[in-house]
């Protein structure tokens, strides 16, 4: 496949993902905010909103997921094949690759998960917009308001994109006829 089929088949595969991971990151969000179990949690989110209530955020779950499925099925191969004619040792070239798409991952999906994780802990009943959580973090914290926690999520997305594109890597090469 070509690159951009490549990097459009990952993102659709991230923002397929979503609609499972969206509704599962509520569940686990108000299971920290009223610090219950994940099915008292489940329980109480539908008895309040109603099951629509485990999609709030979803636009920004699509966005943040198909950014990261991006990085690590897409960017990660496309990386190293532009790193490979300088480094001739393959680990290093995959690491490099991994990490430096790990880094374009949580730089493009930081300012969606903020916004996701603001949208899932208001109010059940009256959620907020993705357009009125934009203007409240801008208005209160400036543009540095979407990247507030983004060193400590940067190092989990940069290490899960390059475990997850050197695996992806090596199951391919397993699986592909030879």
């Amino acid at each position: 496949p070509s690159n951009f089929q490549r990097i459009t088949s990952a993102f659709a595969a991230g923002a397929g993902s979503a609609f499972v991971g969206c509704p599962t990151e509520m569940v686990m969000t108000w299971q920290g905010k009223e610090k219950c179990g994940f099915y008292p949690a489940y329980n109480n989110l539908i008895k309040q909103g109603g099951s629509s209530c485990l999609f709030t955020g979803l636009p920004a779950t699509i966005i943040r997921d198909g950014t990261f499925t991006t990085s690590f099925l897409a960017i990660t191969p496309i990386l190293k094949t532009k790193i490979k004619p300088y480094c001739s040792n393959d680990y290093t070239a995959s690491l490099v690759a991994g990490m430096g798409a790990g880094v374009g991952a949580t730089l493009a999906s930081q300012g969606v998960d903020t916004i996701k994780t603001l949208q899932q802990t208001s109010n059940v009943l009256q959620p907020v917009s993705f357009k009125d959580t934009v203007k409240k973090i801008y208005s209160t914290d400036g543009v540095y308001g979407f990247f507030k926690g983004g060193v400590p999520r940067g190092a989990r997305v940069m290490s899960a994109v390059t475990i997850m594109g050197m695996v992806t890597e090596k199951m391919e090469s397993k699986f592909r006829p030879k």
